[in-house]
C-alpha cells in the first residue's frame, strides 16, 4: 500500500488512512452485516472472533462495534507510514503466525509485474499478473 501511495499518492496519508481508524474505533453495525454474521459463522472460528461473535452469538444490527486493537494497528502504520508493518511491533506480532516467519517480512519487496491480456469477444481484455488468477479469468471466458 505504501508503494503505491508513493508512486501515485496525492491526497495526505492521514486523509487515507484516518476514516479507516474512526471506523475501527467504533461504528454501528448494519443489518447486511449482522446477516452475514449470521449466516457464516458455521464456517468461521467464531471464539477467535470475540469482537463479531461476544458471547458466541452474532453481534446484532444497530449495535456499536469496536475494533480497538485494529484501530492500534492502523494508527500505528500510520504514524510509522507504513514501515511498522514490516519492520516494528507489527511485524513481530504477525511473525506469532505459523508459517510467516519474521525474515519473510524483513526482506519483503514490492513486484512489479505487467498485467496478463487475451481476448475475447474482440476485446482485449487485462487481468492480474501472476500469482493472482488473471490467467485464469482470461482463460474461462
Amino acid at each position: 500500500m505504501m508503494a503505491l501511495y508513493a508512486d501515485y499518492g496525492t491526497a495526505e496519508w492521514e486523509d487515507l488512512i484516518d476514516p479507516a481508524i474512526d471506523l475501527a474505533d467504533g461504528s454501528i453495525v448494519s443489518d447486511i452485516l449482522a446477516e452475514q454474521l449470521q449466516s457464516f459463522q458455521d464456517n468461521l472460528p467464531v471464539e477467535q472472533l470475540e469482537h463479531f461473535y461476544p458471547v458466541g452469538a452474532p453481534i446484532e444490527a444497530g449495535t456499536n462495534l469496536e475494533q480497538l486493537e485494529l484501530a492500534e494497528t492502523l494508527w500505528e502504520i500510520r504514524e510509522s507510514e507504513g514501515t511498522s508493518f514490516y519492520n516494528g511491533s507489527i511485524s513481530e506480532s504477525l511473525a506469532d503466525i505459523e508459517g510467516l516467519p519474521l525474515e519473510s517480512l524483513l526482506n519483503f519487496t514490492v513486484g512489479r509485474h505487467e498485467p496478463v491480456t487475451g481476448e475475447f469477444a474482440g476485446y482485449e481484455v487485462i487481468g492480474a499478473s501472476l500469482p493472482l488468477p488473471g490467467v485464469s479469468v482470461i482463460q474461462l471466458l
